[in-house]
């Protein structure tokens, strides 16, 4: 019953840790444009590997959904102002991977996939 919120929560404090890591690495250090488009694309799949291992390592699929709402909004956010190819397909790649992770790799494990995210070993 507390797993669920518990692991929300972590998403968020993740997702907003290293937003907040890029924001102050961006205020003390001036990079150039096109560094920072490279430096987004990084970050977003460090959260795509983060996102990965807690669903096969924790078995936690809410953790990645929030990753999966993060990057939808980082998408919305930059197909609004100005599209940028680069964070535009990475944010997109990113949710698509995850949620598609979410369903392959219960079933790669031979597992069906409500007993995978339910049934603790």
């Amino acid at each position: 019953a507390v797993h669920l919120p518990v692991s929300v929560y972590l998403g968020w404090i993740s997702v907003a840790t290293i937003a907040n890591t890029a924001s102050v690495l961006n205020e003390f250090i001036t990079f150039p444009l096109d560094t920072q488009y490279l430096w987004t694309a990084l970050v977003l799949v460090v959260a795509l590997l983060l996102a990965i291992i807690m669903i096969v390592k924790r078995r936690d699929f809410a953790y990645s959904l929030v990753v999966v709402w993060a990057a939808i909004g980082i998408y919305v956010k930059w197909t609004s102002v100005e599209v940028i190819p680069l964070i535009f397909w990475t944010a997109s790649i990113v949710a698509i991977v995850i949620v598609l992770a979410i369903f392959l790799i219960p079933l790669i494990m031979r597992k069906n996939p409500v007993d995978y995210y339910l049934v603790r070993n």
